[in-house]
Parts: structure tokens; sequence; C-alpha cells
């Protein structure tokens, strides 16, 4: 829709906590860039932490672009 990006870098992901809206925003724009590049995402959290992160709904099912290794 409005990402046109073959790369989209996110560096330190979980420095801040965000909230419900924030995180769907979130996998919003990652689930885009994904159908048309690549997502790299850093983090020093564990992927079994992200509940902190973008909360336990998002935490429990996250979207498939961000499964894939």
């Amino acid at each position: 829709m409005f990402i046109k990006t073959e790369l989209l870098i996110i560096d330190e992901i979980g420095y801040w906590t965000l909230d419900e809206t924030a995180s769907h925003f979130f996998f919003q724009i990652g689930s885009e860039c994904y159908e048309r590049g690549s997502i790299q995402l850093t983090s020093k959290k564990t992927f079994g932490a992200w509940g902190d992160i973008f909360g336990e709904s998002y935490a429990r099912s996250p979207p498939p672009a961000l499964q894939h290794r």
C-alpha cells in the first residue's frame, strides 16, 4: 500500500514497549514489507520475550512474516 522499500531495517526492537495501536501499526508495516522485500530486525530480547514489547496478544500469534527465518 504505502511501503515501497526492498529492505526495512529496524534496529533494537524492544527498546520501547509498544501499546496496542503501535503494535498493530508495526505489524501492518511488517506484513507489507514482507510481501515486497526483506525485513531485518535486531533486538537484545529473545523471541519469547516479545510479549513484553508488543503485548501478549501479538506475541502469542505473531504474523508469519515475523516467524520466517
